[in-house]
């Protein structure tokens, strides 16, 4: 007959050491959730919250490493940002067109690349910042939700898959490149550009692999300004680095200004203030750049 202290050992044996196994089987990378089919219900709802799925070319745990890295990349472009206009004298009149730059103003772009769908001399960033054959929304601008985790999009993800890798990417406005930061170590964003464009518009670009354009160059629109790439990524991983079949681009528009609509060739764009619509969520001036793409 067993002892009491011999059945409580077994019994420890027989119930926790499988529930290990199982919990140890269950985070191995092998068990991440691979396709949509592979996710719970109440997963699947929250991917098909909008009229097509977040990244439909990527599996679950991609798209997981996309939002873990767009959470981390917000502070991270606040810094950076912040950083260069404490060092930069440079200001903007929002009632003219004209930039007071002191420090840049060297270099004019030659524009190797055009995009033939935006206007030359454009002064609004209207348009889409790649070709046409390449424009694939993989997340838009507002909250996600994925496997519970609640997520601020500040921008647009364009692309989203291995195809997008290399393609080129377009500023849709004259103007001028005020920072060009390259893709550091933990870097979330990867390669990232921000452009000062007339009337208190900024654009901004990251995860680009290659980058074409230096600090202080006058731009000209619709010319290429870089390439799509996967620089950047989250701490989910061990390098901070997307994988190359997630290449996108991550694009947002900044707006400074007060109004709610600007008319441009008789057609009226909507300006969605984020901090407006989601005041809990956006402290910065970015705007839903879904208007200014279609």
């Amino acid at each position: 007959m067993l002892s009491k202290k011999s059945f409580l050992y077994i019994f420890a044996v027989c119930t926790v050491v499988p529930i290990l196994c199982y919990a140890e089987s269950f985070l191995t990378a092998a068990k991440f959730p691979k396709t949509f089919e592979d996710l719970s219900f109440q997963s699947r709802l929250e991917l098909e919250q909008e009229d097509a799925l977040l990244f439909k070319d990527l599996t679950p745990y991609q798209i997981l490493q996309i939002i873990e890295t767009d959470i981390e990349m917000v502070k991270e472009i606040e810094e950076i940002d912040a950083e260069y206009d404490a060092n930069n004298d440079i200001n903007y009149d929002e009632s003219t067109t004209t930039y007071q730059q002191s420090q840049y103003n060297e270099y004019t772009q030659s524009c190797s690349l055009r995009n033939p769908d935006i206007p030359i001399n454009q002064q609004l960033p209207i348009g889409k910042p790649v070709l046409a054959s390449d424009y694939v929304i993989g997340s838009r601008y507002g909250w996600r939700k994925m496997s519970g985790k609640d997520d601020f999009h500040h921008g647009v993800d364009i692309g989203g898959a291995l195809r997008y890798f290399g393609k080129p990417v377009f500023t849709p406005a004259d103007g001028t490149v005020l920072l060009v930061q390259r893709a550091r170590p933990g870097s979330a964003a990867g390669n990232y550009i921000r452009i000062r464009h007339a009337n208190g518009f900024i654009t901004k670009y990251m995860h680009l692999n290659t980058i074409l354009v230096k600090p202080g160059q006058t731009v000209q629109a619709g010319c290429q300004i870089g390439t799509i790439g996967h620089t950047g990524g989250s701490k989910l991983s061990a390098n901070p680095s997307l994988p190359k079949s997630a290449s996108h681009l991550h694009y947002e528009i900044h707006y400074s200004g007060k109004q709610n609509s600007i008319r441009v060739n008789g057609k009226n764009i909507k300006i969605e203030h984020g901090r407006n619509k989601y005041p809990q969520a956006v402290k910065d001036d970015s705007i839903d750049p879904k208007p200014f793409l279609e």
